[in-house]
């Protein structure tokens, strides 16, 4: 691991470590995106060092109360007792959690999981529980609830945080609790893993004592901020960077994976339909247009290959293809005609959607919904799902079938024209779709993002 790997490393886990935001899911995660060498053993020691040494310094004057203090050695058995259940599954469960939960997408996924948790509960009203507030069931609530922070992405102060604001705790005593009950977990995992893998020799690299200080001095100042920060503000800003992050990490792992995930779906539908026929080139296109990502970049050129081996007739299996299309189309507009408009209005919100915003999109689609069915059906990706809208904004069912006809049909003779001059080497065509399919997918995440943005504001004052 070079100087500057190490550096970033221990900066990133002194932030990410008190911040509710998830050291374990950064420390595998900034590796993955940057390809870098996977942290070991050692190194994550080191860096646990520093930030038990950071919470340790902060709260001294507070542990030095807790224990010579009688009037607060009560808080001190409620954070031993209820740091028992974490410690406990911690141990048990550690090979469990070192070789099965740290899969990316495992923990990007819990990243925004986590994320909205904290935001759901945050906006709660009337929490105002102080310290003196804190009880042993309390406590023990919350420690059980330290558990799930073992899975990587979940975040040991994020899950106790929301677990106080959740019980009514304020979110400057949610912070400080969440730390005092962080710090015998982060000093028994600490020498635990030391004395496991302990060598005189590890003590002195360079790599070891640079993370050791950075992640140290940059926890402290995420301790020191993070405590100023909430006097006056929400978990808000934490819970959209999770989710923002994490969305950007399973673009990357989509981006990244999507060779490998094609070939399995090439393989797959290539080998029904060289079972089932016409059959099977029916069925796939069905459920392509029905809201069912299956690429018809991959179906037609491969029937246009099996034409050109003499096994289809190319007219008869381009019209297949087309009523194919026509036949999911149907589904899925019936789908969004007899439920979609009423699901978005009740459930809009957790979208971020308002009922202002869903009838400005059937408003919209009322007055273009026949160029949007034309266009949208020769759009990788969107064509897959233009037709809920469609069924929502309940255009002319008539209107709908022409337009998805003249959209579909050349969209299927193209394609079945393309693996038939092909031949062989029909699965070239997929490469160069694959671009206009990235540029779908990155188009999608930005709208998503836009929205978020949009609504933040009004969010945060939602929430304070």
């Amino acid at each position: 691991m070079s100087t500057i790997h190490a550096l970033i490393l221990g900066i990133v886990q002194g932030i990410t470590e008190f911040l509710p935001i998830s050291s374990s899911g950064h420390l595998i995660l900034i590796p993955y995106i940057f390809k870098w060498p996977i942290n070991t053993l050692t190194f994550d020691v080191a860096l646990h060092g520093g930030t038990l040494i950071a919470v340790f310094l902060y709260f001294l004057k507070d542990w030095k109360e807790l224990f010579f203090n009688r009037l607060k050695r009560p808080l001190l058995w409620i954070i031993v007792i209820s740091s028992l259940p974490a410690a406990i599954a911690g141990f048990v469960l550690q090979d469990i959690i070192e070789h099965q939960l740290r899969a990316p997408l495992i923990v990007a996924l819990m990243i925004i999981v986590m994320g909205i948790l904290l935001w759901w509960v945050d906006r709660k009203k009337q929490m105002d529980k102080l310290v003196s507030d804190m009880t042993l069931s309390r406590g023990l609530f919350i420690g059980f609830a330290q558990i799930l922070a073992l899975i990587p992405g979940v975040s040991r102060s994020g899950i106790t945080m929301t677990a106080a604001r959740f019980l009514g705790f304020d979110r400057k005593t949610s912070a400080r609790f969440s730390f005092l009950l962080a710090t015998p977990i982060i000093a028994g995992a600490f020498f635990y893993t030391l004395i496991k893998h302990f060598s005189v020799d590890l003590m002195f690299e360079k790599t070891m004592l640079i993370g050791f200080l950075a992640s140290a001095i940059s926890g402290l100042i995420a301790i020191s901020f993070l405590l100023r920060f909430l006097e006056q503000r929400s978990y808000a800003f934490f819970s959209w960077y999770r989710i923002f992050f994490g969305l950007s990490v399973i673009s990357l792992i989509f981006i990244r994976e999507i060779h490998f995930i094609l070939e399995q779906i090439v393989l797959a539908i290539t080998m029904v339909i060289d079972k089932t026929g016409y059959f099977g080139v029916f069925f796939f296109m069905v459920l392509e247009s029905a809201g069912i990502p299956i690429p018809s970049e991959i179906i037609m050129p491969f029937a246009g290959f099996l034409t050109f081996i003499g096994r289809f007739n190319f007219i008869f299996i381009a019209l297949l293809g087309t009523l194919g299309n026509l036949v999911g189309s149907l589904i899925a507009y019936y789908i969004g005609k007899k439920g979609g408009l009423n699901f978005l209005r009740k459930y809009g919100k957790y979208l971020l959607l308002s009922e202002h915003d869903v009838d400005l999109s059937i408003s919209w689609f009322s007055r273009y919904g026949e160029i949007a069915v034309f266009f949208g059906r020769l759009i990788p990706v969107i064509r897959t799902y233009i037709s809920f809208p469609a069924g929502m904004a309940k255009m002319n069912l008539k209107k709908f079938v022409i337009f998805s006809l003249l959209g579909t049909l050349p969209w299927s003779f193209a394609l079945t024209y393309l693996g038939f001059v092909m031949g062989e080497n029909w699965e070239q065509i997929r490469s160069y779709f694959e671009r206009f399919d990235l540029v779908a997918l990155a188009m999608l995440i930005l709208g998503i993002l836009i929205l978020i943005y949009r609504h933040k504001k009004n969010l945060d004052v939602t929430i304070q």
